[in-house]
This record gives structure tokens, C-alpha cells and sequence, in this order.
């Protein structure tokens, strides 16, 4: 019993060390993307650039794969044989770029892998990744030759000798610059004691005095210049008043112009319409004479009547009623 006691303790005891190494196998290789399925793409270079099997390959500085073998194809080029992440495929692009970074001698190269655009075509499996060849320090230096860097220097050799002479010459005291501080000096000490039209105008109190004067003077005209542009303000809103009226007032012509021509057109069929009316009336006035005529021989009649004479008051003479038929025709 007691043997099989210490047996189950150390039964269970391994199986604890066994789900331990297991637990931590598996934690180590999530880890390291032991579990993870991948995919196979090549590419090439010119080089090796101290890449080995292994080596990483990143994708915005995140490892996504490793360098599975290195081959020299038939064209003599450095033929590399990579395993990428299958999560990560439906990012590598046709327009992709695949990089060598990292410093050879001290062995930690690796693989830059660029990710394409998001609307570019998806590169297949089993294609080749386009790839950048590491420029080596023989092509730094074939750049700096081409870039005529002897002649630059030599430009600016000459320009730095040009500043040379420059401030070797602003140093002399007998130079220009000295010579100029002289002159500028000479100039001021002559102001200050008077010396010359400059310096007696600078010492005279008159001209100052004549100054002051002159600007009492002017401050009047200014006064009045004022009062001018002021005047000029309230005419110039009288004349833009007295303008919008006139455009009013033209705007309005054409439509009085329109009536003055109707009404002259018009007046010959009123004038013509007075000459019938005066036509049609004439033989009325003639008639209303005549009944006039009638009307005066039968009160003569009934006055040179005896009997009705006598019984009339006296009365005036009275003047006959006549109409005024000028202009009517007889």
C-alpha cells in the first residue's frame, strides 16, 4: 500500500510536468508563430546582404515571416524562398517593395516588406515579391562623383577667399571702411560746431523760430481747408440728391413724351368734333332767332292795342334781346 501510494504521487507529479511543458510549448509557440499557417513567396537581389535561413522579415517593423532558404538561380542572382504569415498575404501587393535593412557587418539584416495600396491587385502565392537592391558604398560614392561635388568645392573655395579679402580689407585702417567712419565722423564734428550750411541752419535759432511761425500760419488754412471739405461733403450729398431726382425725372420723360404725342394726335379729332357740333347747333340758333323776331312783332302788336295799352304800366324803353351769332353762319 505505501508503494502504491508514492507511485500515484509520482504518477501525478509527472503528469503535472507533462501539461506544464505542454503549456508552456504551446505559449512559446504562439509566441513565436510555431501554430500559424503560412505562405510561400520568393524574391531576388542582386546580393545576399548577409541574410541567412531565418532571418526576419517585417512589415512596418512587425515580423510577419522568416527567410526560408537562399538559392543562386541561373542568372547568377541571389534567390530568396520566404514564408509570410497567411493573415498577412491579402496585404502584400503587386505594387509591394521588399528591402533589405540592417547593418551586414554586424549580422542583424532583415527583410522590409512595404505594404501595397489598399485599391492594388492582391499578389498571388507562389509569385515573386518586387524587390530593392541595398545601395552599397560604392554607389554612394559613384553619386557623390555625379554630383560634381570638385567643382562646388572649388566655388566655394573662391567665395570663402572672396570673404577673406572682404574682411582683410574692412580690418585696414587705411581701408575703405575706416575712411568711410572718418568722413561720417568729420562730418558729425563739423555739424555739432556749426561748420558749413548744414551745421549754421542746425545752430541758428531763427530758422526754427521761422519754422514755428510758418506752421502758426498754416494751421488758419488748414482751419479753413476743414471747414472747405466739410462744405464740399454737404454739397457733393446735395448734387447726388439733385442728380437722382434728374434720373428720375428722365427715367419719367419717355412716358410724358408718349402722352404729349398721344394728345397731339389727338386734338385734330377733338377740333373736328367742335366744328360738328357748332354745325349742328347753327340751324337751332337760327331758328330760336327768327321765334325771337316772332315773339318782339307780337308784343308790338298787343302794345299798339288800344285797350291793352291802357291798362299796362308805363314803362322804360327797353332795348331789344338779341343773340350773339358770331361766328354762326346765317
Amino acid at each position: 500500500m505505501k508503494y502504491r501510494f508514492l507511485d500515484q504521487i509520482v504518477g501525478a507529479f509527472l503528469v503535472f510536468i507533462l501539461i506544464l511543458v505542454v503549456v508552456s510549448v504551446v505559449t512559446i509557440g504562439r509566441g513565436k508563430a510555431w501554430f500559424k499557417r503560412y505562405d510561400t513567396y520568393y524574391a531576388v537581389f542582386k546580393e545576399g546582404y548577409g541574410l541567412q535561413p531565418g532571418s526576419k522579415v517585417k512589415m512596418l517593423e512587425i515580423e510577419v515571416g522568416r527567410v526560408k532558404s537562399i538559392d543562386i538561380d541561373e542568372s547568377n542572382q541571389v534567390r530568396l524562398t520566404l514564408k509570410i504569415v497567411e493573415e498577412v498575404g491579402p496585404k502584400i501587393k503587386t505594387d509591394s517593395l521588399l528591402a533589405v535593412e540592417g547593418t551586414p557587418i554586424l549580422g542583424s539584416s532583415y527583410l522590409s516588406l512595404t505594404p501595397g495600396t489598399p485599391s492594388g491587385n492582391v499578389l498571388p502565392i507562389q509569385s515573386r515579391i518586387p524587390s530593392e537592391d541595398k545601395k552599397s558604398l560604392q554607389d554612394y560614392l559613384d553619386y557623390l562623383s555625379s554630383l560634381a561635388l570638385e567643382e562646388k568645392f572649388a566655388t566655394l573655395t573662391r567665395i570663402l577667399a572672396d570673404i577673406s579679402e572682404i574682411t582683410h580689407q574692412l580690418k585696414d585702417p587705411d581701408g575703405p571702411l575706416f575712411g568711410l567712419l572718418s568722413e561720417v565722423r568729420s562730418t558729425v564734428s563739423g555739424l555739432r560746431n556749426g561748420e558749413g550750411t548744414a551745421g549754421k541752419l542746425l545752430k541758428d535759432d531763427r530758422l526754427y523760430l521761422s519754422i514755428n511761425e510758418r506752421i502758426e500760419e498754416v494751421k488758419p488754412v488748414l482751419s479753413n481747408f476743414d471747414r472747405t471739405s466739410q462744405r464740399l461733403v454737404t454739397v457733393s450729398a446735395q448734387v447726388e440728391r439733385m442728380l437722382a431726382d434728374l434720373e428720375e425725372t428722365a427715367s419719367s420723360l419717355p412716358q410724358i413724351m408718349a402722352n404729349v404725342d398721344a394728345t397731339t394726335k389727338a386734338l385734330p379729332l377733338l377740333i373736328q368734333e367742335v366744328r360738328d357740333t357748332v354745325a349742328e347747333v347753327s340751324p337751332v340758333l337760327r331758328g330760336a332767332r327768327g321765334t325771337l323776331k316772332d315773339t318782339e312783332a307780337v308784343v308790338k302788336s298787343l302794345k299798339n292795342n288800344r285797350l291793352i295799352r291802357m291798362n299796362l304800366p308805363a314803362q322804360e324803353v327797353e332795348r331789344p334781346m338779341e343773340l350773339d351769332l358770331r361766328g354762326v353762319e346765317p
